[in-house]
């Protein structure tokens, strides 16, 4: 199974640059897979699958829902996790865009910051606070270990090639591969990531992230004491606005929260050729034991479990596979490869062209319906991407 057959064309005004003056006001193509029929002798994939969408506003969830329903929500919190260094012994050259990927340190406070036991790393000499990073364009960064400093500013950190293996960090030659990012102190990774961090936006919109985006580029229900660990939003969420949630819990659908740490594993573009051979990152996830026993009664009691977002899907189906309520999933979900366990519907966003979310959908509905509902979508002029419209298969 090769990658380029799930491509597909898409016009670039249908890619969402900026959200909606209303988070509700997105639209929703209602797809109701649990009634789908394979096509008669007369008819065609794409008639039978027209006879099963329903083109709806986000708000009309509200009546599409039904009580004992299931809505499970990634609560993770995107960090400003985007800023600029320039090389302190070149400062003329151009600056260096970073973006933050994984903490590997430990520090004193720990706060609602995270739990310690997902860090792999923990620094042995005065306390310093390190990621793993991106950087554009990477080239320009050392293997050796350089002082950059933080554009707009005098703080200085150190930054070079390099990963981390059973924990230890290691330098690296890998052009292409990941930095380490070595802040003095995690008060100083505070004060940059406040002062200088900018929300990490997905670069197809082909933009510099604004002021909006801090709020816009969150979910209503994201956790608001936490300064936040995911370098993308779980998109899926950012339709529901509080009157929205309340409306659905007096109907009787219920919340249940779980927490994944949006990676490069969610977005990383699929750069092999087979299906098979792409490689996920691990993402850290985690679930109180209380919200998972909701799940698997309801489970027991014939009650519809739908994921909001492919995050929350890819948490409950780990959890599912290893039994473990937190730890770390590579879960790479793709046709042909995976049976659901817990979900029974999803609520997502349209994704892009070859992405491993785009497999994930094919997997849910099958193939030639993914395909099908996207040139749907596409003939009726659907918003693409984070920013853009919505999609629930029930």
């Amino acid at each position: 199974m090769l990658i380029d057959d799930f491509d597909f064309e898409l016009p670039e005004e249908l890619v969402a640059k900026y959200p909606l003056d209303k988070r509700d006001n997105s639209r929703l193509l209602y797809y109701k897979r649990e009634i789908q029929e394979a096509p008669n002798l007369q008819g065609t994939i794409s008639q039978e699958l027209n006879k099963n969408i329903e083109h709806k506003s986000f708000k009309d969830i509200c009546s599409i829902l039904k009580a004992g329903d299931i809505l499970v929500r990634n609560v993770t919190r995107v960090l400003a996790a985007r800023f600029f260094v320039i090389d302190k012994e070149k400062p003329e050259n151009k600056a260096i865009e970073i973006l933050l990927v994984k903490e590997l340190s430990d520090h004193e406070d720990d706060g609602d910051y995270g739990n310690a036991e997902f860090r792999i790393f923990e620094q042995s000499h005065d306390k310093k606070y390190c990621w793993t990073a991106l950087a554009k364009p990477g080239k320009k960064i050392k293997t050796n270990p350089r002082s950059y400093i933080i554009s707009g500013s005098s703080e200085e950190i150190i930054i070079f090639k390099g990963n981390t293996e059973n924990g230890v960090v290691q330098r690296s030659s890998n052009e292409d591969g990941m930095m380490i990012v070595e802040f003095k102190s995690y008060e100083q990774f505070i004060n940059i990531i406040t002062n200088h961090g900018t929300m990490p936006i997905p670069p197809y919109l082909q933009r510099s992230a604004e002021d909006s985006d801090k709020e816009r580029y969150q979910t209503v229900y994201s956790k608001q004491d936490s300064l936040g660990s995911s370098i993308a939003a779980p998109t899926a969420g950012l339709h529901f606005t509080e009157e929205i949630i309340q409306a659905l819990t007096r109907k009787g659908v219920e919340f249940i929260d779980l927490n994944l740490d949006v990676g490069i594993g969610t977005f990383k573009p699929v750069s092999v050729s087979e299906v098979k051979d792409h490689k996920m990152h691990f993402e850290t996830y985690e679930i109180i034991s209380e919200n998972w026993d909701k799940i698997q009664s309801a489970k027991a009691e014939g009650r519809r479990v739908i994921a909001i977002g492919t995050t929350s899907l890819r948490c409950l189906e780990s959890i599912a596979i290893t039994g473990k309520l937190r730890g770390e999933t590579d879960l790479y979900i793709y046709p042909g490869n995976f049976k659901f366990k817990i979900i029974d519907g999803l609520l997502t966003n349209f994704h892009l062209p070859k992405s491993t979310l785009l497999l994930l959908v094919s997997t849910l509905i099958g193939i030639e319906e993914c395909k099908t509902l996207y040139q749907i979508a596409v003939e009726e002029k659907y918003r693409f991407f984070s920013y853009g419209d919505c999609c629930l298969l029930l």
